[in-house]
């Protein structure tokens, strides 16, 4: 662990903590001006706090997400930080009343299970990753309402649906969802022009 009184080391522009067994950085290191280089390889533990890829990035990204995260309140925005894969605890420890999450212009591809958590989310934005599906854990968020994909690689998200909005993409999802779980087939209402190719290539209805 490292003590939040390492902030009274003003001058510190350099921080080597490779091969340990640190598990966490304090927020407190995002609003140390004069720290400019840290070394944090090698920290096993570091993998479940902090977002693949940010240990290997630059150190501005982990300054900026510790800070970001540290000041969460109704919204959080970890927009533009490259950010490949957030640690479950990164939603998980933000406040219940969260309503606003921005993840846009990062190369995500997938949400951790604790997005469930944020039961007060009403705005999503993933704008500009790289997911190919959406996690069907967005189903278990009643209040979402704005869903920003732009610029994703989605497969079987037909244009037309995107258009429609959140509403339309969740309730797609939920009819998707069933289709596995129950082995029917549900289309209808959702000003669909063809029906999605992921739709026909479910194992389940194939069998």
């Amino acid at each position: 662990e490292i003590p939040r009184e390492i902030a009274r080391l003003k001058r510190l522009a350099e921080l080597t903590l490779s091969d340990n067994r640190i598990e966490e950085l304090p927020s407190i290191l995002s609003v140390m001006p004069m720290l400019t280089h840290m070394a944090i390889h090698a920290n096993p533990g570091l993998s479940h706090t902090l977002p693949e890829g940010s240990i290997e990035g630059p150190l501005s990204n982990v300054k900026g997400y510790l800070k970001r995260i540290h000041q969460a309140r109704d919204s959080l925005d970890l927009s533009s930080l490259g950010l490949r894969k957030l640690p479950p605890s990164a939603l998980s420890d933000l406040p219940l009343r969260l309503s606003e999450l921005i993840l846009a212009y990062n190369k995500l591809s997938d949400l951790p299970s604790t997005i469930t958590l944020l039961s007060a989310l009403v705005v999503l934005d993933i704008r500009q990753n790289l997911f190919t599906k959406l996690p069907e854990s967005l189903l278990s968020l009643p209040r979402l309402t704005t869903l920003e994909l732009e610029a994703n690689p989605l497969d079987g998200m037909p244009p037309e649906v995107l258009a429609a909005g959140c509403s339309a993409v969740l309730q797609l999802l939920s009819r998707q969802r069933s289709s596995r779980l129950h082995h029917n087939l549900d289309l209808s209402k959702l000003a669909l022009q063809t029906i999605p190719p992921d739709v026909l290539n479910m194992g389940a209805l194939q069998e």
